[in-house]
């Protein structure tokens, strides 16, 4: 008998398989971030990558640099779910419906949710506008591989 859940994770991991997208860190707050004794893991996320961290968390970035109060501003802003960093390649060679990339060279980000399924969800999201920014940006920096042939070329219609 199966247990509940495991279709979806199944899912979550083709779905990553084929984006090429990982989780790096997985961090739940509502168990590890409540007291004083932080696991290295948050209290490195936090203290690292505050900026990121504390934007995904949706919450405003405090001034104080200490656990015990990061605490309770999670406590304060309901903040009890999953803080998740996750990675993808960034894509350095479009041509025509795919791209190039190596994962010797990739990029975090980090997605909280309440839960681990949505932040998920999220991340896929977030991978598709990256790379779609990042094909408006090779696109204005050369010129596409392949070209309709109603498309102007250097102010020159082809035909």
């Amino acid at each position: 008998m199966r247990k509940p859940g495991v279709k979806k994770m199944k899912q979550i991991i083709s779905e990553f398989f084929d984006s090429s997208i990982r989780v790096e860190k997985v961090i739940h707050i509502g168990t590890m971030c409540m007291d004083s004794a932080w696991p290295d893991i948050a209290r490195e996320a936090f203290e690292y990558d505050p900026t990121d961290v504390w934007a995904a968390l949706g919450l405003q970035e405090p001034e104080i640099e200490d656990s015990d109060e990061w605490g309770e501003v999670l406590r304060e802003g309901r903040k009890l779910g999953y803080l998740i960093q996750f990675a993808t390649p960034i894509p350095d060679d479009f041509y025509d419906g795919g791209y190039s990339f190596s994962w010797g060279w990739y990029t975090t980000h980090w997605i909280y949710d309440d839960s681990f399924e949505s932040a998920c969800a999220k991340a896929l999201k977030w991978q598709d506008e990256f790379i779609e920014r990042r094909r408006a940006k090779a696109e204005e920096n050369q010129p596409l591989k392949c070209r309709d042939k109603n498309e102007v070329d250097h102010g020159h219609a082809t035909k």
